[in-house]
């Protein structure tokens, strides 16, 4: 993202991404703690 934006290139999936990641690592650390009201435990097959 940083070569991107120093050559005036738009890097929107690295971006959308970083902030993805960014979101789990918040999230598994405890720091984000989101309770919606549609909130299920799911289970995949």
């Amino acid at each position: 993202m940083r070569m991107g934006e120093e050559l005036g290139i738009p890097t929107p999936y690295n971006e959308y991404t970083y902030h993805m990641i960014k979101a789990l690592e918040e999230k598994n650390d405890g720091l984000f703690d989101y309770q919606g009201e549609r909130d299920k435990t799911t289970w995949a097959k």
